[in-house]
This record gives C-alpha cells, sequence and structure tokens, in this order.
C-alpha cells in the first residue's frame, strides 16, 4: 500500500464516483511508483462491482490518463486466452516521473522481467509520453 499515491488520487485525480473508487482501489495496492499488479475477482470484490463493470472502469481510467497498462502478457491455454496487466496509477504524475518510475519500482523491474522469460506473447509498454499522447 502507498499512502503516496492514494494521496495523490486525492488531490490529482480528475474523476469520481465508481470511477474513483476503482481508481483508489488500485492506488491502495500499488507501489510508491505506482504499479499495481492486481487480481482483477480480488479487485471487483473489494471495489463491490462486477468484473465487466470493472473491465468498463479501468479502460475509462485509461481513457482520462489516470492510469496506464506498463506491461501485459497474453497467455492460451487450451481454446481460452487469458491477460495479466501490470497497471501503474500515473494522476497527477509529469512525463518525466513515469519514465523514471519505470527504473525506481522493483515491482516493475520484476513482474516485466518475468514476463519476457516466459512463452507467452508480451508487452512491454512504451515510453510513457507515447501511451498518454494518444488518449
Amino acid at each position: 500500500m502507498s499512502q503516496k499515491v492514494i494521496n495523490r488520487v486525492w488531490e490529482k485525480g480528475k474523476t469520481g464516483g465508481t470511477t474513483m473508487l476503482v481508481l483508489l482501489a488500485l492506488a491502495d495496492i500499488a507501489d510508491d511508483s505506482g504499479y499495481s499488479y492486481p487480481n482483477l475477482t480480488e479487485l471487483a470484490s473489494k471495489t463491490k462491482q462486477s468484473l465487466e463493470t470493472l473491465s468498463e472502469m479501468l479502460i475509462k481510467l485509461e481513457r482520462l490518463g489516470e492510469i496506464r497498462r506498463a506491461a501485459y502478457e497474453m497467455v492460451q491455454v487450451g481454446n481460452k486466452h487469458f491477460s495479466t496487466v501490470l497497471y501503474q496509477v500515473i494522476s497527477g504524475m509529469t512525463l518525466a516521473e513515469i519514465e523514471d518510475s519505470e527504473k525506481r519500482s522493483m515491482l516493475f523491474q520484476r513482474i516485466s522481467a518475468a514476463f519476457q522469460n516466459q512463452d507467452s506473447k508480451v508487452g512491454i509498454a512504451e515510453p510513457a509520453y507515447q501511451l498518454i499522447e494518444l488518449g
């Protein structure tokens, strides 16, 4: 849990209601650089949302520039596809702070290295400025 990230969300967050609840839940499990590797079922339970609503809120938060997908992997098991995402709460962060956080966060380093060492389709996000400009 990072009180620093929670405080930043309260001060700089651009959303409210259910979307803010999801953002605060991500901040609650984030490291000091804002990275979290949530279990979506647990996050849905924590925020009292269905998985479908949670997915919609995560997409909305990305579009608002409040979070970003820092790393992800797609795994196929039989006929089913699964994805795992490392999110970063970026509310109120500058581009330089986001880029610097990739160097400082042990969680980012560990997860991105683990993703790259598996037989799966892995994506490590491009530099932060490219992700934010798309929103």
